[in-house]
């Protein structure tokens, strides 16, 4: 049975918009990488915990996601944003997610746009 990594990214957004980094502990491999801006960890602990900083300091975040594309072979999916920081401060970002074989994210690569 194929991954379905557009509904995988999809999933990821959804829970990340809960502002509660517990949400995404079962969709992250143990070794996750979580990458963006200066933002560079290398496991799952670390990885919820960043995010966890993000949600106290930005507790307005919201992502809107735009499209999702998805390489089955590569095991990836690109995911273009629109990132609500605040009330009027929004920006757009491209993110790559990397996913294992059992379909856990592996790498989150988030640009800015």
């Amino acid at each position: 049975m194929a991954t379905d990594l557009k509904a995988l990214a999809t999933k990821y957004f959804e829970m990340l918009n809960t502002k509660d980094a517990s949400n995404l502990a079962p969709l992250l491999a143990e070794n996750a990488v979580l990458l963006g801006g200066k933002t560079k960890v290398e496991s799952k602990a670390e990885f919820l915990e960043a995010q966890a900083k993000v949600f106290k300091s930005l507790p307005g975040v919201q992502i809107n996601i735009k499209a999702v594309y998805a390489d089955p072979e590569a095991l990836k999916a690109f995911c273009e944003n629109s990132v609500v920081l605040a009330d009027d401060v929004t920006g757009n970002a491209m993110d790559v997610i990397s996913f294992s074989a059992e379909g856990l994210i592996t790498c989150l690569d988030s640009y800015k746009q």
